[in-house]
């Protein structure tokens, strides 16, 4: 899977749109977007949505990578997300 260009640069202006010194996880900037936030059982961790916005946050924004927590999505099914903080 990969990100479109539009998906890039909407993921970009979210980012940039968070105060600096503020932590996000990977599946806020997911819900930003979509509306909801549902893990997708039948898909490896690693290639999942929300790995995919996280490497792209990793790579080009200004962030520190804090941590990885474990949440349940909109289901109630568990799963982990990338905690960031703003630089």
């Amino acid at each position: 899977m990969f990100l479109s260009l539009l998906m890039q640069g909407l993921i970009l202006r979210l980012v940039r749109s968070i105060p600096k010194h503020q932590s996000f996880t990977t599946v806020d900037i997911i819900r930003m977007i979509f509306g909801h936030f549902y893990r997708a059982v039948e898909q490896p961790p690693s290639n999942s949505i929300n790995a995919i916005i996280g490497k792209f946050i990793k790579k080009h924004c200004s962030v520190y990578h804090v941590d990885s927590l474990t949440i349940d999505d909109d289901h109630g099914f568990p799963t982990t997300t990338a905690v960031f903080v703003k630089h």
